[in-house]
């Protein structure tokens, strides 16, 4: 259960969301689409913000991978990969980084 002032940030935001909702217009793609969305909740926000953060940790990673690439393109150094990187490239082998090449 969340601190009944973190539950009232939530809240209010909802709200804010809402009446926004409720006094402008619909976006073009959900007129076209005839989506009607439903009134917000605070199960939505923490929802958004858990996929927020999740997409961001995955972009994070997508970065180290291609970060990881160029130091085996530039130098073909296993081991400054392994410094680098740790611990996310510990287990790396001549194996693996024949595949990148």
């Amino acid at each position: 259960e969340l601190p009944p002032e973190v539950t009232a940030v939530y809240r209010h935001y909802v709200e804010g969301v809402n009446s926004w909702m409720e006094n402008n217009p619909r976006p073009l793609e959900f007129v076209m689409l005839n989506y009607y969305p439903e009134p917000f909740t605070p199960v939505d926000v923490m929802t958004m913000f858990k996929f927020i953060a999740y997409a961001g940790l995955n972009d994070i990673y997508l970065q180290n991978e291609k970060l990881g690439l160029e130091i085996l393109r530039e130098t073909n150094n296993k081991e400054l990969l392994k410094e680098a990187l740790a611990p996310h490239y510990t287990n790396l082998t001549d194996e693996l980084v024949q595949l990148y090449h």
